[in-house]
């Protein structure tokens, strides 16, 4: 079976309660993944399977829904793997055993709406969902429409002389 490298995810799960202690750097979150994180949260700021299926359909430009995966049971087993693997991260942050399993599984980011005022380990946590979602859609994309095009202008050149009509009888 495809399954995403889930490297980052297993190293916060191990990792999580000296995150914060050990942290040197700040992870960068990419702008267009935590707007559509944002976006595709319920209102309680968690994405359950249905959110996520949207979210995952956002970062691939719609590919799913024009392939006709209408609903997180029509996605692959990679991507479905990569929400339970993510999910399974509420462990590191507190959560039961059994956290990740049946209707309990989510992602929470509840406590992401304002990226500037983010933990070190949530902001980790938040730049693995962006990357082990992406490394599952894989080539799964379709192209960007929000990036301005690079042909380059053309110009046309003005007529020269009125047009003329000829009538025949």
């Amino acid at each position: 079976d495809n399954v995403p490298d889930i490297v980052n995810t297993r190293s916060l799960q191990e990792n999580s309660t000296n995150i914060e202690e050990n942290a040197t750097t700040t992870v960068e979150i990419p702008a267009d993944c935590l707007d559509l994180l944002l976006a595709s949260a319920n209102e309680n700021g968690k994405l359950k399977q249905e959110n996520y299926f949207v979210f995952t359909d956002g970062m691939s430009n719609g590919w799913y829904t024009f392939n006709n995966m209408t609903s997180y049971s029509d996605l692959p087993t990679t991507n479905k793997y990569s929400f339970v693997t993510l999910s399974c991260q509420c462990k590191a942050f507190g959560g039961s055993e059994n956290c990740c399993q049946g209707d309990r599984a989510k992602l929470d980011i509840s406590n992401m709406d304002d990226p500037e005022s983010m933990t070190e380990q949530m902001r980790i946590y938040v730049s693995d969902i962006c990357s082990t979602t992406s490394t599952s859609i894989g080539e799964n994309r379709l192209p960007s429409t929000s990036n301005p095009t690079t042909a380059k202008p053309t110009t046309s050149l003005a007529p020269t002389g009125a047009p003329t009509v000829t009538v025949e009888p």
